[in-house]
């Protein structure tokens, strides 16, 4: 559900007021829909570059590689994930359309300016550490660059929390949107909460 779209710094006090009144009425997705939205979100051209952080063991990747004809950096804290996506996509990493590597903590291995688009679904960061991650990676990308970044969460109060943090940060935000992600089964148990922010750097 997209609850606010604005092009200019958004208005966290205006936000509560909306999201107190919309918050019971969350449209659920189902989970292809969702990385579906995600993906849109990036508006991926023919070649651009692509970064992918905390990749993990998301099924976007496949849907990415499959589907667009971008370059696709891939970064993750985790050996054992890296190696399993280098085996996984040898085809693509043969063509020189993917990486995957290992990098530390807040220590993004490429320089400055150098990625169109950037990707991050649930950042294995406290909130803490947020506002540096997002000082780290507006660098990374260049100018008018986007970057989606995805959270799964519990309630409508912690998505105010991040927004209160990226309000801060140099990215403008474009839009962001709350879904309720059907995991395949109807049962409430099955269903996650999520918000997606669409960021840019103008």
């Amino acid at each position: 559900m997209k609850v606010l779209e604005r092009t200019e710094n958004i208005d966290t006090e205006k936000y509560l007021n909306i999201s107190s009144s919309a918050g019971v009425t969350s449209n659920v997705v189902t989970y292809d829909k969702y990385i579906e939205l995600i993906i849109d979100s990036l508006e991926l051209r023919s070649k651009d570059r692509l970064l992918d952080l905390y990749f993990g063991m998301n099924p976007i990747t496949s849907f990415i590689l499959d589907e667009a004809k971008v370059n696709y950096f891939a970064l993750e804290t985790s050996h054992k994930l890296v190696e399993n996506a280098t085996n996984r996509f040898k085809r693509n990493i043969a063509k020189r359309k993917a990486l995957f590597s290992v990098f530390e903590v807040n220590d993004i291995p490429y320089v400055n300016n150098f990625f169109n688009k950037i990707l991050s679904i649930n950042p294995r960061i406290n909130n803490f550490e947020l506002l540096e991650y997002l000082n780290l990676t507006y660098q990374k990308l260049s100018e008018q660059g986007l970057m989606s970044l995805a959270f799964t969460i519990k309630s409508y109060e912690e998505s105010l929390k991040l927004l209160e943090c990226i309000n801060v940060s140099p990215f403008a935000i474009n839009d962001f949107m709350i879904f309720d992600v059907s995991m395949y089964h109807k049962s409430s148990e099955n269903h996650i909460k999520s918000v997606l922010f669409k960021l840019s750097k103008n």
